[in-house]
């Protein structure tokens, strides 16, 4: 999923979300979609998880009115995947 920054972060999030290596650099987005940004974009590896609580899903495949309630270290990046509404 991609995500604009919020404002509900605060300075420690951003510094901890700021990518720090070569290593976390990507030369192209980890995901697909036909909307990406293709200029003044800096791709990265995910590696950290964000929780985010959100009204709804758009049909565009966005968020409706999202908010960040903070980093998650129990789970792995590359094992989230979109939760679907239950019924």
């Amino acid at each position: 999923m991609r995500a604009r920054w919020a404002r509900d972060t605060t300075r420690a999030h951003s510094k901890a979300c700021t990518p720090n290596s070569a290593s976390s650099q990507a030369k192209a987005p980890p995901f697909t979609g036909k909307d990406l940004p293709r200029r003044d974009v800096h791709w990265v590896t995910p590696k950290l998880v964000a929780q985010v609580a959100f009204g709804e899903w758009a049909r565009d495949g966005k968020l409706r009115q999202p908010r960040f309630l903070g980093l998650r270290d129990d789970k792995e990046a590359r094992k989230i995947v979109r939760e679907e509404p239950n019924g």
